[in-house]
C-alpha cells in the first residue's frame, strides 16, 4: 500500500514538474522547449523530435483556449433535435389555407427547412477543412461550430420558407453560412463575449433571413 502511495506521488510530481517547465518555456523557441523537455525529462529522450513538437503545440491551444464544450456528444444531439423540431415549426406556423401554392404546402416547406441548412453544413464543411489545411496545426475540429452553421441555415430560411424556390432555399443557407462565419469573426475580433454564438446566429443570420425574402420571393 505505502509502495503505491509512493508512486502515486512521484508520478503526480512529475506531472507537476512537467507542466511547471511547459508554463516558463513558453517565451522560448520550440526548439528550445524541445532541448529542454529532453534535458530535464528522461522520458522524452527516446521520443522523436517531431512527436515533443506536437505534445508543445498542444499544450500552447490548451492555454489558449477560452472556452470548451463540456459534453460535445449531447451538444450535437441537441442542435439535431432543433433541426428535427424546426421542420414542424415551419411546415405548420408557414402553411396558409388560403394560399394553394405548391410553394406553401408543409411537404415543400420542409423540404427548404432541410435543404438550406444542409447547403449551410457543406459551405461550413469546405471553409473549414481549407481552414484546417492551413491554420489548424492541432488537427482538431469542434463539431459544435458545425451544429452552429446548421442552425444559422434554419434562421435564414426560416422567414422565407414558404415562398421560394429549393433552389433559393440553398443559396440562403450557403450565404447563412458565410455570414455566420464573418459576424464571428467580427464580434472575436471586437471581443464581445457570446460563448454559444446567439448573437450571430439568431442576429446577423436572422437579419439575413428577413432581407431574402425580398431579394427570392
Amino acid at each position: 500500500m505505502e509502495e503505491n502511495v509512493d508512486q502515486n506521488y512521484i508520478k503526480h510530481k512529475k506531472m507537476l514538474g512537467l507542466k511547471n517547465t511547459f508554463v516558463h518555456s513558453t517565451l522560448r523557441s520550440t526548439k528550445d522547449r524541445v532541448a529542454i523537455m529532453k534535458n530535464e525529462f528522461k522520458e522524452f529522450v527516446n521520443l522523436e523530435e517531431g512527436h515533443i513538437r506536437k505534445l508543445i503545440k498542444i499544450f500552447d491551444y490548451n492555454v489558449k483556449s477560452k472556452y470548451v464544450a463540456s459534453d460535445i456528444p449531447i451538444a450535437i444531439v441537441g442542435g439535431l433535435l432543433l433541426w428535427a423540431g424546426w421542420l414542424f415549426f415551419n411546415a405548420s406556423s408557414g402553411y396558409e389555407i388560403v394560399n394553394t401554392s405548391r410553394q406553401a404546402m408543409p411537404t415543400s416547406i420542409v423540404l427548404r427547412t432541410f435543404c438550406a441548412p444542409a447547403a449551410s453544413a457543406i459551405v461550413f464543411l469546405l471553409l473549414e477543412m481549407t481552414s484546417y489545411q492551413l491554420k489548424n496545426t492541432q488537427h482538431f475540429h469542434n463539431p459544435c461550430r458545425l451544429i452552429n452553421a446548421i442552425l444559422a441555415g434554419l434562421v435564414a430560411v426560416t422567414a422565407s420558407c414558404n415562398n421560394v424556390e429549393l433552389w433559393a432555399s440553398a443559396v440562403i443557407g450557403m450565404i447563412g453560412c458565410i455570414i455566420y462565419l464573418i459576424s464571428d469573426k467580427i464580434l472575436k475580433r471586437m471581443q464581445i463575449d457570446d460563448p454559444i454564438e446567439a448573437s450571430q446566429i439568431h442576429g446577423f443570420c436572422g437579419y439575413w433571413g428577413c432581407l431574402a425574402v425580398g431579394v427570392f420571393d
